[in-house]
């Protein structure tokens, strides 16, 4: 019995493997503004990167129409006893009911929703082409299928929120501050929908690689024979990481959290605030409490998080001198850079303070051409501003004082 295999094209399985395992393909509709194309037919990814890179809204998709679907599974069935299509989720797209209703009107055409999208739709299209090779019995066939689609373990981890705003899954505000936090979201394909899991904070690089590590530790029954990394354009440095995190034999425990005293190697402030940075609505908290000077609400909050006990005033005095502990280069940085915020914030430009210390490269790197401050220091780059602004948590502290928190000289002994 000759079973051919076939997908839409959101299955992003490479051409390589298309051809190795005769996967026909089924083309799903891009608008692009008032013009509708096909996918990887004539269009591409890169094309739509760069229509949305050049300021255009994004990309939409419309749904595979029944008459097209019967028309692509009646050729198929020319050189084929039966047909085996793997739709990308139905959750994510009315696609799959469309080819539910054209395979209702044709005999040995099965349709199977895979719960899921991208790679992880590609997963299933896999399996089934190996099932394909043994089972003849086409219900066994499919009910395989529907048993393992679930298990797919598939997510992503985002650097920047701009396209989940414009696709509406994500507001402006949550977006500021989640960049200005440098959260990166990862996102969870469960039971046919996205849902937001860990949220990782940092250097974009260091985040992916902690995800990566992290997410192949946590399943104790991950098989290891097909793994995808699943990629929109990104650096070599990012790619390596991640294809060096999945190499990687080894997957360390956690350990614990060392807290130390205030002042030691991983103080109980830090550990306040990396706590805060990792849910806006926790950190929106603190800021209302500092604000409202609720001394009692601040020591439970620092109990819950650091299990240490300390008064707002310490904590904000240690955050205030900061930079008087730390390197020279550091405290060139800080005092540096809290001048451009304190001249702009002056000026009243307050997007402009938000876009810098939200860490947008291009915005540093238009300013650092303008600014006095900056313009003629040949090693203000955008790493200097990265390494020793933006990962050291000064963009929170300079979000505290915008808020009109005091920040004290001294502290009683």
């Amino acid at each position: 019995m000759k079973i051919r295999i076939s997908a839409d094209s959101t299955c992003d399985l490479s051409p390589e493997q298309i051809r190795e395992h005769h996967i026909a393909i089924k083309p799903m509709i891009v608008n692009m503004g008032d013009n509708s194309y096909y996918d990887g037919v004539d269009i591409t990814p890169e094309q739509i990167f760069a229509h949305v890179a050049a300021g255009n809204p994004l990309c939409t998709t419309s749904a595979v129409p029944i008459g097209e679907y019967q028309e692509f599974f009646a050729q198929l069935l020319k050189d084929a006893d039966a047909v085996v299509h793997i739709n990308i989720g139905s959750g994510f797209s009315s696609t799959h009911r469309n080819a539910v209703l054209a395979a209702e009107e044709m005999e040995n055409v099965y349709v199977v929703d895979s719960r899921n999208l991208s790679t992880g739709h590609g997963h299933v299209v896999l399996e089934a082409c190996r099932l394909a090779k043994t089972e003849t019995d086409m219900n066994v066939l499919v009910e395989k299928l529907n048993e393992f689609a679930p298990r797919v373990d598939a997510s992503f981890l985002l650097d920047r929120l701009d396209y989940m705003v414009k696709g509406g899954r994500c507001s402006s505000v949550v977006a500021l501050g989640a960049n200005l936090l440098r959260l990166k979201p990862c996102i969870e394909v469960i039971d046919n929908k996205m849902i937001v899991g860990k949220k990782y904070r940092g250097n974009y690089t260091k985040c992916m690689d902690n995800y990566v590590r992290e997410r192949l530790a946590a399943a104790d029954d991950l098989i290891y024979d097909e793994i995808f990394i699943t990629h929109t354009p990104v650096s070599d440095e990012i790619l390596s990481t991640v294809r060096n995190a999945v190499n990687d034999d080894t997957q360390p425990e956690e350990a614990p959290p060392q807290i130390d005293e205030p002042d030691g190697p991983r103080n109980a402030y830090e550990v306040l605030l990396d706590c805060c940075c990792l849910d806006e609505k926790l950190l929106y908290y603190l800021i209302d409490v500092l604000k409202r000077k609720a001394e009692q609400e601040f020591q439970k909050l620092a109990l819950v998080t650091t299990r240490k006990a300390f008064t707002s005033t310490d904590f904000l005095y240690w955050f205030a001198t900061k930079h008087d502990r730390a390197e020279r280069e550091e405290l060139i940085c800080v005092t540096i850079i809290d001048a451009c915020l304190d001249r702009l914030s002056a000026e009243g430009q307050t997007e402009l303070i938000a876009a810098l210390i939200c860490g947008d490269q291009t915005t540093f790197e238009l300013f650092r051409c303008e600014a006095p401050e900056l313009r003629h220091l040949p090693d203000a780059t955008f790493e200097w501003f990265e390494r020793n602004y933006l990962e050291n948590l000064y963009p929170i502290r300079y979000m505290l004082k915008f808020n009109g928190i005091s920040f004290p000289t001294e502290v009683a002994t």
